[in-house]
């Protein structure tokens, strides 16, 4: 129960810290995805473990790894559009 609060937390912590960056200045914007972006690294692991420790299938963890990658590999797209383009 405690490792899916966990999981749960690292999720809200993704959504939030892309929400609230976007309101604020392109520095801290970007300070917010890789905040993000680290806890959505957390969540991997996290799943990572519970498969390993046989708490979860493979298959059950795949839909949500997958879309974990998936977020991740826009992540780091905005994030280096970000960083290549110049601030307005």
């Amino acid at each position: 129960m405690a490792a899916m609060t966990r999981t749960q937390a690292r999720t809200v912590s993704v959504v939030s810290n892309i929400a609230e960056g976007h309101s604020r200045p392109r520095p801290a914007y970007l300070n917010h995805l890789g905040i993000a972006s680290g806890s959505l690294a957390e969540l991997e692991t996290q799943l990572a473990l519970a498969v390993r420790l046989e708490f979860l299938d493979k298959e059950q963890s795949a839909p949500v790894t997958n879309l974990a990658s998936a977020v991740g590999r826009l992540l780091h797209g905005i994030i280096h559009a970000l960083r290549r383009t110049p601030s307005p």
